[in-house]
C-alpha cells in the first residue's frame, strides 16, 4: 500500500474516533451513576469515568441556554478534542447563567479537584488516600441529605460520600427542565438548598401615601376607571359632548 493509501486509512481511523468522542451519552448513563459505588475496581478509573459523565452533564446544562444546533454546541465545548472550555470554566460559566449557585458551583470544584487528583497523580490513588479521603468529607450533598436516598444507606465512606454528590448532581443536570435554571427547580430547591417549595408569595408592595388616590385620578384620565356616565371617560368634566352638524343646523 501507498503512502497515500496509509493517510487515508489513518485520516479515516482519527474521524471515526472523532465521531465516537463527540457522542453524548445515552440515558443507560444513568445506571452507571446509580451503580459505579458499588463495583469492585479501579477507583481511579470508576472516578475519572463518572466525573467525565458528571461533565457532559454540566455541558448539556448550560447548553440548555444556547440558541445554537448541536453539532455548533459541541464545537462550542472543544469539538472531539475537548481542549476548548475546561471543566472549571463549565463550572463558573454554569454558575454566571443562573445553572447553579454558589453552593453547587463550590461541590463541583471539590469534585473537579478530586477528579484531577485520580487523572494527574502518579503514584496510586484510592477514595482511602489521605487527602482524597479529606476532600470528600469537605461535600455538603451527603450530610445535607438526610434521606438514605437514593444510594440505599447512609454514605459513611469516602467513596459513598462522592458517589451520593455525583449522583444527586446527575439528576438535576440530566432530568430538569430546559433551560435548566436554579431558581426554578423544585429538585434544586427542595433537595440542594432545603427551600421550601413552591416558594411563598412575595407580600403585595407597600404603596406610599396618596398613591391610590392619585392612581385613581389616573386611571380616570387615561379611560381605565369605569364610569356611570354613557359619555366616553375623557369627555366626562367637560361638558355636554359636541353635537352632530345635523343638529346643530336643525337649532
Amino acid at each position: 500500500m501507498g503512502r497515500g493509501g496509509g493517510r487515508g486509512k489513518k485520516s479515516n481511523v482519527v474521524n471515526e474516533l472523532n465521531k465516537l468522542i463527540k457522542k453524548r451519552a445515552s440515558p443507560e448513563a444513568s445506571k452507571v451513576f446509580r451503580e459505579w459505588h458499588n463495583q469492585k475496581g479501579s477507583h481511579r478509573a470508576q472516578a475519572i469515568t463518572v466525573c467525565s459523565l458528571l461533565e457532559q452533564d454540566l455541558e448539556e446544562a448550560i447548553g440548555t441556554h444556547f440558541t445554537v444546533d448541536e453539532t455548533q454546541r459541541i464545537e462550542f465545548f472543544g469539538g472531539a478534542e475537548g481542549e476548548g472550555v475546561t471543566f472549571a470554566t463549565k463550572i463558573n460559566l454554569a454558575y454566571a447563567l443562573g445553572v447553579i449557585e454558589e453552593s453547587i458551583r463550590a461541590e463541583l470544584h471539590i469534585i473537579r479537584r478530586i477528579r484531577n487528583a485520580f487523572a494527574h497523580t502518579r503514584d496510586n490513588v484510592t477514595f482511602s488516600t489521605k487527602q482524597v479521603a479529606a476532600a470528600c468529607e469537605l461535600l455538603t450533598l451527603p450530610k445535607s441529605v438526610k434521606s438514605q436516598l437514593p444510594l440505599g444507606r447512609e454514605p459513611k465512606s469516602a467513596k459513598d460520600k462522592f458517589a451520593l454528590s455525583v449522583q444527586l448532581l446527575h439528576l438535576y443536570f440530566y432530568a430538569d427542565a430546559a433551560p435548566r435554571r436554579f431558581k426554578t427547580s423544585s429538585f434544586y430547591n427542595v433537595v440542594f438548598l432545603k427551600l421550601p417549595w413552591p416558594p411563598p408569595a412575595p407580600p403585595p408592595p407597600t404603596l406610599p401615601p396618596g398613591a391610590e388616590k392619585m392612581g385613581g385620578i389616573l386611571g380616570t384620565i387615561l379611560g381605565l376607571n369605569p364610569s356611570p356616565q354613557t359619555q366616553p371617560p375623557l369627555a366626562a368634566g367637560l361638558g355636554p359632548a359636541p353635537k352632530s352638524g345635523g343638529e346643530q343646523d336643525r337649532e
